[in-house]
């Protein structure tokens, strides 16, 4: 059996995707998993992937989260389990790998948050993003500041780790398996117990998994989407499946986008020149303290365009780090979560949507919890990292995607592929139409 622990909901989906898309059946569950879906009987042919939703918490309540779920799961030693972990470097990584390590009885981690196909490499030991470094990108954490603004992996784990941690250079990457391995004995005779490794490429990662073949019963993997792209390396034997093909509708489609990512400004600008699309700007704070009028306003809304067989954008209004009146930080951004996931689930219900997109980890897993939504079965890699997923006993499709992913084109790649028809958009007249 391969486990997928995961920190949030986007990353859960971008993950597990690595694995469907090689053929194996790939369940996402948000949260603990059912006891009767809890065996391994049939090992090795299902992946199941755990969102423990703990990127954002306390590194203490995330410790508790990941432990109070880990422990009911029936591992066996020969489980393979990867750490999933944010490709950026956000949530309490060390913590949670060193948990997940004592409770699955692995004695090495191998581990690079590298993706390149998303544009994240790790050289020297540092995180260089759409090349640059972490501290210099869109994507640095709000509490990296504290480290010093350092895009030097090594010095961050160091920060909240009790293992010791070394690092494996890509002039020993580019050498191959066989050398890696070599490399490893000798860390491992070291005492190290995290091993993290440079990786500019996907030759790099499939190198990095190919070495621990032989130990890999011991081994607990953690990285992005990036090196689990390639975990099929280690002699899985998968049972091939039919490659899922999309029903293209001319259904408007419906995204509701909570990310504030710099990136998807640029998406929806270039989705607004090619297609006719809708934006309906949601005010977070005027909606807080009058929700019953403003939820109804905003469906009636979605409800015009949507029957004018518009495509339809959802996001709010409110700036990042700002906060609603007599809330901090954090309640702040549960409250965005929850009034997106609740207008969300009242529009897929009243207009019966059954393809959305939900771009952002807590926007996911705010819509995915006022539909009552338990586990997502993986169908299908739109855009790298960007998967297509169906709800158990319903016609409901959900496109999901981290905010930062993908370039300029993807929000209009990811309709082109949904639908059968776009209606064109007309450059001298277009607007985006915004509520309030």
């Amino acid at each position: 059996m391969l486990y997928i622990i995961a920190d949030d909901l986007t990353g859960a989906t971008d993950t597990g995707v690595q694995l469907s898309k090689q053929g194996y059946e790939t369940t996402v569950y948000l949260g603990n998993i059912p006891e009767n879906n809890n065996c391994n009987n049939d090992k090795k042919k299902h992946v199941r992937v755990v969102d423990c939703e703990s990127r954002e918490l306390p590194p203490h309540k995330a410790k508790l989260k990941i432990k109070e779920i880990l422990n009911s799961i029936h591992f066996t030693k020969n489980d393979i389990v990867y750490k999933k972990v944010d490709s950026t470097l956000r949530g309490n990584i060390m913590i949670e790998i060193e948990e997940t390590m004592k409770i699955t009885e692995k004695d090495l981690c191998i581990f690079t948050p590298a993706y390149p196909e998303n544009k994240r490499v790790v050289a020297g030991g540092y995180l260089l993003i759409n090349n640059v470094l972490l501290e210099e990108s869109d994507y640095i954490d709000k509490n990296i500041g504290k480290y010093g603004g350092e895009s030097y992996i090594p010095k961050l784990l160091n920060l909240n780790a009790n293992i010791p941690i070394d690092l494996i250079d890509i002039k020993e990457i580019i050498k191959g398996p066989e050398n890696l391995k070599t490399q490893i004995d000798k860390l491992k005779k070291d005492q190290k117990q995290l091993i993290l490794f440079d990786a500019t490429n996907n030759t790099h990662l499939e190198n990095i998994i190919k070495s621990t073949n032989t130990i890999k019963e011991s081994v607990l993997y953690a990285g992005s989407a990036g090196l689990a792209n390639h975990l099929s390396k280690l002699d899985m034997k998968n049972e091939a499946k039919k490659e899922f093909e999309i029903k293209k509708t001319r259904d408007p489609f419906l995204m509701v986008i909570g990310s504030r990512r710099n990136i998807i400004d640029t998406q929806i600008k270039y989705l607004n020149e090619k297609v006719e699309v809708e934006e309906v700007k949601i005010d977070i704070k005027e909606m807080y303290h009058n929700k019953k009028e403003y939820m109804e306003n905003y469906i009636d809304k979605v409800r015009s365009y949507i029957n004018k067989n518009n495509h339809v954008i959802i996001r709010p209004i409110l700036k990042s780090g700002e906060e609603i009146q007599g809330l901090d930080y954090e309640e702040t951004k549960t409250e965005v979560r929850n009034l997106l996931g609740e207008i969300t689930s009242n529009i897929i219900k009243a207009m019966e949507i059954n393809k959305i997109l939900l771009s952002g980890g807590d926007t996911a897993i705010g819509v995915c919890k006022f539909l009552k939504i338990d586990k997502l079965k993986i169908l299908k890699e739109i855009l790298p990292g960007i998967p297509l997923s169906e709800v158990s006993n319903s016609k409901l499709q959900i496109v999901t995607k981290a905010g930062g992913f993908g370039d300029e084109k993807s929000l209009y790649k990811i309709i082109k592929k949904m639908k059968n028809q776009l209606q064109i958009s007309q450059p001298s007249s277009k607007h985006i139409h915004s509520g309030s």
